[in-house]
């Protein structure tokens, strides 16, 4: 069945409004023609029916199979014929409507309505001919059906490469739809990772999102906290009230602010407050640590560690998107609703202002850990990285662990595009695959320069030429939650191993699941 959404009503009005055009064209040509034959009522009453079967097609098309709608074609090479017939016969010059049903067909039926075109128009002319308006006229016959075969195949490329456009441009949609949802979700797993609580506030004193750090913190239900005015979701003493209320007016950020709360269902509890403006100053957040009587790392520092590494995966999976929508050829045709490869680019640059907001973010728990085998995480990160060369060394048989996907793929991506930048071109980088016990090793050598002994051991980003390090600080960490362990070091003969090392999966569990 055909769709009716938007874009195919519109190609319909379009063709309705050709066909019009052309009607009226033969409509004024008749009445200029003086030859035997002419019969200028045919000619009106044909002309009113063909109209009347346009508007006809452009109301019942998106309820019509598309083999049926391609009947139609039919209809209009009959109307043609008797419009050939009113006009002089074989010799008419209206003869050359039959042309005009191969791209109008084309448009709405593709490749099926340029050969129901072609076919109809040759055979109803021919029969015509033989049979009406004897004797048959070879030279003008053959001059027609030879323009219509010429047109049908000119049509059958256009429409061709036409579908192929519309396919390309369905799968990258379909590609930046799961990218958009990875990103989602790496977004969301910031917010679910914080330590501390987070609270956002709007420009109406709302509380417009909360985490379930500060959920837990508060004893408050996240869902049904939003929407509250925020003195009652935080209950603050009479100097908080006065420091946040200030805040809320002024826009200035504070920061090792003392709050005392008496939120609902908990005692009172002192906190240290962190306190900023969201981008476009119509949000309030507020980071709120219950550790304030012990001297502990600045939890802006961590927030702002953590916002850098969701930041720097969100940029590397934009780059990777561009580079894909950039080799999209520009579409031949555009359809209302349809989005253009330029028109995609700037969506994906859009997704960097997501990072801007990102402490305000406020998700559900901690998505479970999932079994996966070791080979799909290592072809996923292939893909995102556009297939670079990479030699292979896997088991026979599929490794599992039981991780959280997204974020191994992710830590595996980081440590090959370092790799790969650092590599030598045209050296491929080497990666191998080995379960030793109850942990599962996973190998990436290159044959660039080495490691340097700060890099190996940092835990915080060290700036190279190659960037700011918060690749390797992401991967670390991603790992780090997957219940393993990152570790880089030089190889004797030239290069860095960096290593993975991963719990495998209990082999009783994996006798149950997979029987």
């Amino acid at each position: 069945m055909m769709e009716g959404g938007a874009p195919e009503r519109s190609l319909s009005a379009l063709v309705l409004g050709f066909r019009f055009f052309a009607l009226a064209a033969v409509a004024g040509t008749a009445s200029f023609l003086h030859r035997d034959g002419v019969s200028s009522a045919l000619v009106a009453v044909a002309v009113l029916a063909a109209a009347a079967t346009a508007v006809l097609q452009h109301v019942v098309l998106p309820r019509v199979p598309r083999a049926l709608g391609a009947s139609f074609a039919l209809a209009y090479g009959v109307l043609w014929t008797l419009l050939v017939h009113a006009t002089g016969g074989q010799g008419s010059p209206l003869a050359l409507g039959y042309l005009l049903e191969l791209p109008l067909s084309g448009a709405l039926f593709g490749r099926l309505g340029v050969v129901t075109a072609l076919v109809t128009s040759v055979t109803l002319y021919l029969t015509y001919a033989f049979t009406i308006d004897a004797p048959f006229h070879a030279a003008a016959a053959a001059t027609l059906i030879g323009f219509l075969v010429l047109c049908a195949g000119i049509m059958w490329r256009v429409v061709l490469m036409l579908e192929r456009q519309r396919a390309e441009s369905e799968v990258s949609q379909a590609a930046l739809t799961s990218r958009a949802d990875l990103l989602a979700e790496e977004l969301q797993l910031l917010g679910d990772s914080l330590g501390d609580a987070l609270v956002t506030i709007d420009e109406y004193g709302r509380v417009v999102g909360i985490n379930p750090a500060g959920a837990a913190l508060l004893a408050a239900d996240p869902r049904g906290s939003i929407g509250k005015p925020w003195q009652e979701v935080l209950n603050p003493d009479g100097a908080s009230r006065l420091r946040l209320a200030e805040m809320l007016d002024s826009g200035a950020p504070q920061r090792g602010v003392t709050m005392v709360l008496s939120p609902s269902l908990r005692a009172t509890l002192t906190v240290r407050a962190e306190m900023w403006r969201g981008v476009g100053g119509k949000r309030i957040h507020l980071l709120l640590d219950p550790r304030s009587d012990s001297i502990v790392e600045d939890p802006v520092r961590r927030l702002g560690e953590s916002a850098a590494c969701v930041a720097h995966q969100i940029r590397n999976s934009m780059h990777s998107l561009q580079g894909f929508v950039g080799r999209l050829s520009p579409p031949l045709e555009v359809r209302p609703g349809d989005a253009t490869p330029d028109q995609c680019l700037g969506a994906l640059r859009t997704l960097g202002a997501l990072a801007d907001d990102v402490l305000a973010m406020a998700g559900s728990t901690r998505p479970q850990q999932e079994r996966v085998a070791i080979q799909d995480v290592l072809r996923s990160a292939l893909v995102l990285l556009g297939h670079p060369p990479i030699r292979l060394a896997l088991p026979a048989s599929l490794v599992y662990v039981d991780v959280h996907r997204s974020q191994l793929v992710h830590a595996i991506f980081n440590v090959l595009d370092n790799a790969i930048r650092m590599n030598p071109p045209g050296r491929p980088v080497r990666v191998s695959v080995e379960q030793r016990d109850d942990r599962v090793v996973v190998d990436i050598t290159d044959e660039g320069p080495g490691v340097a002994a700060e890099v190996a051991t940092a835990t915080s980003p060290v700036p190279s030429r190659t960037g700011a390090g918060w690749g390797l600080v992401a991967a670390r960490r991603f790992v780090q939650e997957c219940g393993g362990r990152l570790s880089l070091a030089s190889v004797d003969c030239g290069g860095a191993l960096c290593r993975v090392e991963l719990p495998a999966a209990p082999c009783a569990a994996l006798d149950r699941s997979d029987p």
